[in-house]
């Protein structure tokens, strides 16, 4: 069994770095961002075509799920921020339209 070692170096961050923003990407058009990991991974970090392509099926839907739950996040804070705004003024021209 092959096993390559991946030692912290510019190629493994610089490899992080793409496979999120490709993630990111990939999840907002409504791919699995295949076509960005599978040549991250055998370009830059050095694996071959076959493992590189069931690397990315693994790494595609975690980080998926990921980025939709913070994007859940976000618009959950965000539309109770506007509902508190909403309320706020609403009360505000109900004493004031007197």
């Amino acid at each position: 069994m092959w096993v390559q070692k991946l030692e912290l170096g510019w190629r493994v961050l610089v490899a992080t770095v793409i496979g999120f923003s490709g993630s990111a990407l990939g999840t907002v058009g409504g791919v699995g961002g295949g076509g960005i990991f599978v040549p991250v991974l055998s370009l830059i970090l050095g694996f071959d075509s076959k493992s590189a392509a069931a690397l990315s099926k693994c790494k595609a839907l975690p980080l998926s799920y990921f980025l939709y739950a913070t994007l859940c996040l976000i618009v959950n804070y965000l539309s109770f921020f506007f509902l508190a705004v909403q309320r706020l003024l609403s009360f505000f021209f109900f004493f004031t339209a007197a």
